[in-house]
């Protein structure tokens, strides 16, 4: 039954147009270059939140919907290998940007 439930929700995303991908998916950059030219903090942070989790939601989506898709009888499993990817890779690559732009 539940994997019934994520089948009916791949078939749903991959209906999903590119037109409006691409129209999501230029939303967080201009909020990012928007929130750099704003003036107080909340707008500021307002900005920064919805560019942030529109950007993150569109990187997270793909991964897992092939990965459903390839991997059908086991999404859970899938969706945490990934999870456990994108958690992985912060903590190699906040070390690495921490040590190469931290100023001395």
């Amino acid at each position: 039954m539940l994997v019934r439930r994520f089948k009916a929700v791949i078939i749903s995303v991959s209906l999903i147009s590119f037109r409006l991908l691409l129209i999501f998916g230029s939303i967080g950059p201009i909020l990012i270059i928007i929130s750099s030219y704003v003036s107080t903090f909340n707008s500021w942070w307002v900005c920064w939140v919805f560019a942030y989790s529109l950007g993150n939601g569109l990187t997270y989506m793909g991964p897992v919907h092939h990965g459903w898709l390839w991997i059908p009888e086991k999404p859970g499993l899938v969706s945490g290998i990934i999870l456990a990817g994108f958690g992985f890779s912060c903590l190699i690559f906040n070390n690495i940007a921490i040590g190469k732009f931290t100023l001395n």
